[in-house]
């Protein structure tokens, strides 16, 4: 376990310097030893989402949720990758369950406050053209 905290850490370290493709090849390439660590797959999706591969995004933080259902932070990434492949019900959701989770936290906040645009977009009010959830770019077998 130390091995794989040690390699999720400095994945995190390198994306946040904005070298999120060296995090992205550091997790990736050892991707099976990592699967059973939340922490890994969820830094895995960060850096799949700061490199714009929102659907690797997805499958990786999918997997971290998974692992730790709840984990608010691997939520909140999800809802980000799915906003950024229209899969706009699916994000509610993702937002939804960082609301539940971190009801106090900024995290929980930022959540709410999403949750709030993205419904009152898929309902056809609110800033911004409506959302229509056929849309969707996620492959049926990566969808949460």
């Amino acid at each position: 376990a130390s091995d794989v905290y040690k390699r999720q850490l400095y994945g995190k370290t390198l994306r946040l310097a904005d070298r999120p493709a060296e995090a992205v090849l550091l997790l990736s390439n050892r991707v099976d030893g990592l699967s059973h660590a939340a922490s890994a797959q969820r830094e895995l999706g960060a850096g799949y989402l700061a490199i714009e591969r929102p659907r690797l995004a997805a499958a990786a933080l999918q997997r971290a949720i998974s692992l730790a259902p709840s984990d608010s932070e691997a939520w909140l990434l999800l809802g980000q990758s799915l906003e950024e492949l229209r899969c706009w019900r699916q994000a509610v959701d993702a937002h939804r369950a960082v609301a539940t989770f971190d009801e106090s936290s900024e995290s929980g906040a930022a959540a709410r406050h999403r949750l709030e645009q993205l419904e009152a977009r898929l309902a056809g009010d609110g800033d911004g053209a409506p959302l229509v959830e056929d849309e969707c770019q996620l492959a049926d077998e990566a969808r949460p």
